[in-house]
């Protein structure tokens, strides 16, 4: 369906293939929002109705042009396939919509309808020629394999024994039936009512196994991803992240004309705690000042791990004030910070910040953070504790 025109084709067979591509592409489209296991089920049902949909339209042009003048069935049988068709339309946008048991559910009992309407309209005939009873037997088999396709197992058995059910009672009660014939008809039903019911089966736990295959599949994606962005020790997301999210959010600040904070913070004399605690009790450390950092952020804030014991906080929309007061909160907020290690509490620990904000101390990813880095060297350098704001 990729391509339909051809190198000999004229214009307007060109034109009119390029337009019997678009609306099949149309008509096979579903929603994005459609996981992958409702996205294959209706891709099957989109098939399957339109195969139905040109059978029926088939069915009604044969109807008027292969059969005798004085036929009395076209009308009804006019009247039951235009309603068919309506009902296929139905399931069409109900399957668009993302109904699909409903969809499925409506598409087998038309099928069942139509098998047994027209068996009632052919009742009195029933018996005389062999071949019309064939062709009306094969309409109820018809709505066992597509039963089959759709719906659950048990329902297609239900409906499978429930029409042979049904069918003998039509034996008994249409004189002009051939006991011999029916019976071998029956069997023939039953046989691949039968093998429909087997083949559901088989599907039905193949297309389970394939569902939990997916859904883990999607969940292991989903894990990657998350483990791609996040710092396993913080749980805060990564340098990388970091500096994505920084250019989008600068872009953004740009674009409206806001602005945008920056906090830099560095844990102050880590490699002392490092070598007095080990490097079990400074991970620990790490892994509490991550979760400081979440617990004391705007919703809109992306907490990052700069790298070893450095963070960074991007804060949208805040202003230098707004950015300042945050980060004076902060410093002076971890000193409360407890570091339970090994049966023991870890002394407290103080931080260095530097804050810089959009647009004032640069227009790009870079500045910002060289200004931000600036003062947070200078804060180190004036004795740690603090809050500098970059110039």
């Amino acid at each position: 369906m990729k391509n339909f025109t051809t190198p000999n084709a004229s214009p307007k067979t060109r034109r009119q293939l390029r337009m019997f591509a678009t609306i099949w592409r149309w008509l096979i489209k579903l929603p994005v929002t459609f996981s992958e296991p409702m996205r294959r089920r209706s891709s099957v049902l989109t098939i399957l109705l339109l195969t139905l949909a040109f059978s029926a339209v088939i069915f009604l042009v044969s109807l008027f042009i292969f059969t005798s003048v004085k036929f009395d069935g076209r009308i009804p049988y006019s009247i039951l396939i235009g309603i068919l068709l309506c009902f296929l339309t139905l399931a069409f946008g109900l399957n668009r919509a993302g109904h699909f048991s409903a969809a499925a559910g409506l598409i087998v009992a038309c099928m069942v309808l139509a098998s047994w309407i027209s068996i009632l309209l052919n009742l009195a005939s029933l018996g005389s020629d062999v071949g019309s009873d064939v062709m009306l037997l094969c309409y109820i088999v018809a709505s066992v394999i597509v039963s089959s396709f759709l719906l659950s197992t048990r329902v297609t058995f239900i409906l499978a024994v429930s029409q042979l059910v049904a069918l003998l009672l039509v034996s008994f009660v249409s004189p002009g039936l051939s006991v011999s014939t029916w019976t071998s008809l029956l069997g023939f039903i039953g046989f691949i009512s039968l093998l429909s019911i087997i083949s559901n089966l088989i599907n039905r736990r193949d297309l389970d196994q394939i569902d939990r295959q997916t859904h883990q599949l999607h969940e292991s994606e989903t894990l990657l991803r998350e483990q791609s962005v996040r710092d396993l020790l913080t749980g805060l997301f990564n340098r990388r992240y970091m500096e994505e999210t920084l250019d989008r959010e600068l872009s953004r600040a740009a674009r409206k004309q806001l602005p945008l904070g920056i906090i830099m913070l560095d844990i102050d004399h880590f490699k002392q705690y490092n070598d007095t605690y080990g490097h079990a009790g400074g991970d620990e450390l790490l892994r509490l000042v991550g979760i400081f950092l979440k617990e004391h952020n705007r919703l809109a804030d992306v907490a990052c791990r700069y790298g070893g014991e450095e963070f960074i906080l991007i804060m949208p929309e805040a202003s230098l004030e707004v950015t300042r007061e945050r980060a004076e909160y902060m410093c002076e907020e971890i000193k409360n910070l407890h570091v339970p290690f090994q049966e023991q509490i870890l002394e407290a620990v103080t931080i260095s910040i530097g804050v810089a904000v959009f647009p004032m101390n640069g227009s790009n990813r870079e500045a910002i953070l060289r200004a931000a880095d600036a003062a947070l060297y200078q804060a180190k350098d004036a004795g740690r504790d603090r809050v500098i704001v970059a110039n």
